[in-house]
């Protein structure tokens, strides 16, 4: 694609970004109501896990318009990376801490491992849920404002989209709010949370994510989450995703709310049953298609980003052959789907595309 309409693309995406945050920028922290003085930059991606894959401070940004040549991967600070701005800076340090460092995080695999979970560990993975979902209200209202700001004359068929996507995006707010509320009222009660899988690499892979998802469809096409019902009564669940490359090694977290249960309780079974390379490919096809917010290493940006298959997933599965407007316009459009997850040539969670194996080609 043209380097003109890569400029003309980051300027229509900076500028609905920074009118959209100015838009919903908060004036009370959303856990304890107090007055925010000043922003308070919180992580979804614990700082130190981000560290472990930076060359000189900085990852890449994979989004979902990585489709657009010249605006895949941008190169971002880890200080900025996956940002958002609703607690104050008391919450955000007190809160958290009891997972934010990788002694901690490695506890809480061996308890679990040794089925000796207790109840501060659960309580930790449910903060774990809480950041993420935090994040990804940030990250809905953005989307909602967007729809409010976006320039009429970018394309008539793109406004008339929105109309529909608008509704669909109010809707997520609404929910994303109610699994905060919902996370926050488990944390300070049962602390009862639902351990769908947990992963130890003995090596740091090359990227790093913590985010939640909800599935539309299972691996066969069986639906979890009707995207489509716009009944006030429906609930959207979701599960939050983690790749956390550590020092030496790397964890894998998927956990859930026990809400979400029932609605993923048939996917459980026959994630059960699969081995642990067709995890990881299943994994791997999830965040890529279902997520904006995986931070890849430079080693492994460079690799990516001639990649076909990957650069199909991140562009949540459309055609490399569209015309630019109509890829720019189908990137907001296409639903999520996993079934073809055996399908891609590579994983990148196999050891040869870890943070040392990929140090050593260089």
């Amino acid at each position: 694609m043209d380097k003109e309409f890569n400029i003309e693309a980051r300027k229509l995406f900076s500028t609905l970004n920074k009118e959209s945050e100015r838009l919903i920028k908060p004036t009370n922290c959303i856990l304890c109501g107090k007055n925010m003085q000043g922003t308070c930059n919180s992580h979804s991606i614990p700082i130190f896990i981000l560290k472990n894959i930076s060359k000189n401070g900085f990852v890449y940004h994979l989004n979902g318009i990585s489709q657009l040549d010249g605006i895949l991967g941008q190169k971002i600070g880890i200080n900025k990376a996956g940002t958002f701005h609703y607690l104050c800076t008391e919450c955000d340090k007190k809160i958290f801490d009891d997972y934010e460092d990788e002694n901690k995080l490695m506890t809480i695999y061996k308890n679990y491992t040794s089925k000796s979970l207790r109840k501060d560990d659960k309580k930790a993975l449910l903060k774990i849920i809480l950041k993420s979902f935090l994040k990804e209200y940030h990250t809905k209202l953005l989307d909602l404002h967007r729809m409010t700001v976006i320039t009429h004359d970018l394309c008539e068929m793109y406004n008339l989209y929105n109309k529909n996507k608008g509704k669909t995006e109010a809707l997520n707010v609404r929910d994303y709010k109610e699994e905060i509320d919902s996370c926050i009222t488990h944390i300070y009660s049962d602390c009862d949370v639902k351990i769908y899988d947990m992963i130890l690499l003995p090596y740091t892979v090359s990227f790093a994510s913590q985010i939640v998802i909800a599935l539309p469809r299972d691996m066969d096409g069986e639906i979890i989450n009707d995207i489509y019902d716009h009944d006030e009564n429906y609930r959207i669940q979701s599960l939050c995703w983690c790749v956390f490359p550590l020092r030496e090694k790397t964890l894998i977290f998927i956990l859930g709310l026990p809400e979400s249960a029932e609605r993923y309780k048939t996917f459980k079974e026959k994630y059960n049953k699969l081995n642990k390379p067709n995890r990881l490919k299943l994994l791997q096809t999830i965040l890529f298609e279902g997520t904006e917010e995986i931070y890849l290493s430079e080693n492994l940006y460079n690799i990516l980003k001639n990649k076909e298959d990957f650069l199909t997933m991140a562009s949540k599965g459309v055609s490399l052959n569209k015309s630019k407007i109509e890829n720019t316009l189908m990137l907001f459009k296409s639903e999520m789907n996993i079934c073809y997850y055996k399908t891609i040539s590579e994983n990148i969670f196999e050891r040869k595309f870890s943070k040392k194996a990929l140090e050593s080609k260089v």
